[in-house]
């Protein structure tokens, strides 16, 4: 598996390309390069992207960063959001996207 051209903004390992047909033929093989060495994929259908698939550590740190992102902008600095503010908040976000794409 070779890298794609593109790169990710925040890190110096390039995203991976790959196509659905070889998700389905190699899922063993990536989901390895994922755990073990920290490999991204993008999965695409003719050309146009379906998912990420990034280690769980990364995703770990990334809702974190998206919850704190989302305390500090939407309620202000002083106030922690719990857990169930935070995923309703975030819930009412991903449905507003979706509704954009349509």
């Amino acid at each position: 598996m070779k890298p794609h051209s593109d790169t990710k903004k925040f890190s110096s390992t390039p995203i991976i390309h790959i196509g659905t047909d070889d998700v389905r033929k190699r899922m063993g093989e990536i989901l390895d390069c994922v755990n073990l060495r920290g490999d991204e994929f993008l999965i695409e259908r003719k050309h146009k992207a379906l998912a990420v698939l990034i280690p769980v550590q990364k995703h770990k740190v990334l809702e974190k960063m998206a919850r704190e992102f989302l305390s500090k902008s939407l309620i202000g600095e002083n106030k922690k959001l719990s857990q169930k503010e935070a995923d309703q908040l975030a819930d009412e976000a991903k449905h507003a996207s979706r509704k954009k794409e349509l």
